[in-house]
């Protein structure tokens, strides 16, 4: 597990994407600002992010875009995601 300085609080991003990985994305956002947001996938269809965010945020959005507006499931598979904080 990631270790975080004393102001900040773990959180892991866990993916699972269906077989047109290239088409998801998704970022991590305060009210005021992104906080996180990874470059495309490629051909990786199980990728897992640990981050270290501020502890003192107490509202954190996560949101995902399928660039083909077909999510990621059904007829490419079936994807889904996992979010774990640790406080």
């Amino acid at each position: 597990p990631i270790e975080c300085n004393s102001t900040d609080v773990a959180l892991l991003v866990s993916l699972m994407l269906d077989g047109n990985p290239e088409q998801t994305s998704w970022y991590l956002t305060t009210d005021d600002a992104v906080l996180f947001q990874p470059g495309e996938y490629g051909d990786d269809r199980t990728p897992l992010h640990q981050l270290c965010v501020p502890a003192s945020e107490s509202c954190l959005a996560f949101t995902v875009q399928d660039s083909a507006g077909d999510g990621f499931c059904c007829d490419s598979g079936n994807g889904q995601y996992s979010i774990w904080l640790d406080n």
